[in-house]
């Protein structure tokens, strides 16, 4: 089961709750491996979970998703597309001369991958609506790690942590700043 810490920060109907994992907490296990860092991406990730915990806008979490129902989705997304590129340029090199007889079987292979990649993709976009609509796919907030201080709605800086009540004027707006540098360090906690 792979876990990492979080902050909620947005409740939805029907259970479920918009979490923004620490940078690092779930990235050792991510087979992208950390590219959406190393490629500067600015915006925060938004996690749809599970609120098992009942937590409240603003308060540190414990997310949880299982390793199987991880590998799968992993597999389907990132495996079924290398397997289709194979798969077709095999079927484009093995009988490029009954598809296309007057073309070079490179090209008639490397055009029977690329289709079937982009068939491929089409069939993980038609099967990521069911699973969606599973809930042992989705990952579970499985206990508040820190209850929030202030009733905390939305970011405002991003980069630095910084969140303000809602409503307040911004002059005199309280704000809990948590630098990244000093974040807690939730993996005491579990």
């Amino acid at each position: 089961m792979m876990q990492g810490a979080g902050l909620v920060t947005r409740i939805k109907e029907n259970g479920f709750a918009s979490v923004t994992p620490l940078r690092g907490e779930f990235c050792g296990s991510c087979p992208c491996g950390g590219t959406c860092q190393a490629l500067g991406e600015k915006t925060e990730r938004q996690i749809v979970a599970i609120n098992r915990a009942e937590a409240n806008v603003g308060d540190w979490v414990l997310v949880s998703i299982g390793s199987s129902s991880f590998l799968k989705i992993s597999s389907m997304v990132y495996l079924l597309p290398i397997l289709a590129l194979v798969a077709g340029s095999y079927v484009g090199e093995k009988y490029s001369t009954q598809i296309w007889p007057a073309g070079n079987p490179e090209t008639v292979s490397i055009l029977t991958g690329l289709f079937c990649v982009g068939i491929s993709l089409m069939v993980i976009r038609l099967f990521s609506g069911r699973l969606s609509q599973n809930q042992k796919y989705y990952p579970v907030i499985e206990k508040v790690l820190h209850h929030s201080p202030l009733p905390l709605i939305e970011p405002s800086d991003r980069n630095r942590g910084t969140f303000l009540k809602k409503g307040t004027p911004a002059s005199i707006q309280p704000s809990l700043v948590l630098p990244r540098e000093n974040e807690p360090n939730f993996r005491d906690f579990y």
